[in-house]
């Protein structure tokens, strides 16, 4: 009887130890490689590519957002 387990990790170094682990108890394994969709520098590159235009400077955005926030009492009985 084949029992398999499947371990799913995006850190080298626990790749590793697995690996070894397997070879020392003299386990087949077998190993697959896949690339995520959405990797670091993919988010960051997306990041960078983003084209904001406006009148109002980043200064003026953030004053605007400050001023915009509410911190009044509430009329809400718990």
């Amino acid at each position: 009887m084949i029992h398999t387990i499947t371990i799913e990790t995006q850190n080298q170094d626990d790749l590793t130890l697995f690996r070894v682990l397997a070879e020392r108890l003299g386990l087949r394994s077998h190993e697959t490689h896949d690339e995520d969709p959405t990797s670091e520098s993919d988010t960051l590159r997306q990041l960078n590519s983003v084209n904001w235009h406006s009148d109002e400077t980043g200064d003026e955005l953030n004053t605007m957002l400050r001023n915009a926030r509410s911190f009044g009492g509430r009329d809400v009985q718990l």
